[in-house]
């Protein structure tokens, strides 16, 4: 898996699924992924069911590896190890981000 299957078909996947089971969810959450060639952001809007990249206003924000990234995705990485080893950052609404570590992670 790549970051952009991770983005553009793993996370919409699990989006639908649980707007599906959690209808009224709400919440933008922005992460900043460091790669080889830089940072690259991308925006997962819990309301629309969206995943864009670029910058957007957001409720929290999670900086993160690629490596790290895509270790959570294939749960090769556990969050809260993630974390507390400072591969994982997080800064504002961190009920959004645990939740978000649940239904994606």
């Amino acid at each position: 898996m790549d970051l952009e299957q991770f983005f553009q078909k793993d996370v919409p996947e699990k989006l639908q699924k649980l707007r599906e089971e959690h209808p009224g969810l709400d919440g933008r959450i922005r992460l900043d992924v460091r790669t080889e060639e830089g940072v690259r952001t991308w925006v997962v809007d819990l309301g629309t069911g969206e995943v864009t990249e670029g910058e957007a206003p957001s409720d929290t924000q999670i900086q993160v590896d690629g490596h790290t990234l895509l270790g959570l995705a294939e749960r090769k990485i556990q969050p809260l190890q993630a974390f507390f080893s400072g591969k994982l950052r997080v800064s504002g609404n961190m009920d959004l981000a645990l939740r978000l570590s649940r239904w994606i992670f």
